[in-house]
């Protein structure tokens, strides 16, 4: 689908006004005295105005709709990171029914709200992770899932360097072989 069709069908009452505006245009501007085709002008003008601005209001309210559950959803995967961390810490390994319980529900939400990106690096680390034995490149591929969630929240890490995120998790002795080995 070109761009322009895809316009239309996303936007169909910017089209519709597009329609009925370029028609009174064509009608009544060419018949009619100057303040007529002002009147017109003017009222065409701000109708589009009036159109467009409850087009955008319902676009961001439905944005900020959509942070809310992202965050939520987004927050239980951080909160499953850092549960697996401790528990690893403490030598006292989750049941695989309660991670798999943990996941299961991230999953859901991302299914629901998460953004194409976050899905592709959940899918990529998903596939990847059971093949890979090295825990540092598992790390290095759980930098590109967390890099995706925040975008997909908004935050720009252009300046931060990769693996800044994984350092907020890792201790001392982790960050020295995790800094080593992406060197």
């Amino acid at each position: 689908m070109d761009k322009f069709t895809g316009w239309i069908k996303n936007n169909p009452w910017l089209f519709a006004f597009w329609v009925l505006f370029s028609s009174v245009i064509g009608i009544f501007i060419y018949r009619s005295d100057a303040n007529i085709q002002a009147a017109l002008i003017s009222f065409l003008g701000a109708t589009g105005i009036a159109i467009y601005t409850n087009y955008q209001t319902k676009k961001r309210e439905i944005k900020a709709r959509h942070f809310t559950e992202k965050r939520e959803g987004y927050k239980g995967f951080v909160g499953l990171i850092f549960k697996v961390i401790k528990a690893t810490k403490n030598k006292k390994p989750l049941s695989d029914k309660n991670l798999q319980s943990d996941m299961l529900e991230f999953k859901k939400n991302i299914l629901t709200w998460g953004g194409a990106e976050v899905i592709k690096e959940l899918n990529d680390y998903e596939t990847v992770v059971t093949t890979i034995q090295d825990p540092e490149e598992r790390l290095k591929l759980m930098e590109g899932l967390l890099r995706a969630i925040r975008e997909d929240l908004g935050h720009d890490d252009d300046s931060l360097e990769f693996g800044q995120l994984l350092s907020l998790i890792l201790d001392e002795d982790g960050k020295k072989v995790f800094n080593k080995k992406s060197n």
